[in-house]
């Protein structure tokens, strides 16, 4: 889990959300655009989760145009490490069990 920015932070529904380091902007622009993915192209979602968890992980199909259209990864496949940072703080579990808030999970969420 990233630490928490003591900067000014974001607030998110019924709490306060600030990643160290990211722009409130970045930090929604990227979320609407998974929150989309996660709807449109819900392996494409699950492949950005992986990859962001493991830089080695291999993506399927043609996910990484999918992603690289949204801005979500850079030529290099890679997602950008704020991209990574604000899609592992708004993710949890695995597989079916696989989550994403708009909100950022805490760790005893998990």
């Amino acid at each position: 889990m990233p630490e928490r920015a003591k900067g000014i932070p974001t607030v998110r529904k019924d709490r306060v959300v600030a990643l160290e380091g990211i722009e409130p902007a970045l930090e929604t622009a990227t979320l609407m655009s998974v929150e989309m993915l996660m709807y449109s192209n819900p392996i494409a979602f699950y492949e950005l989760v992986q990859l962001s968890r493991d830089r080695n992980h291999s993506l399927f199909g043609n996910t990484y145009d999918v992603l690289l259209d949204l801005g979500l990864v850079q030529g290099n496949g890679q997602p950008h490490d704020a991209i990574r940072q604000i899609v592992l703080a708004h993710t949890r579990g695995d597989g079916p069990e696989l989550e994403f808030s708009m909100k950022e999970f805490d760790s005893e969420d998990e």
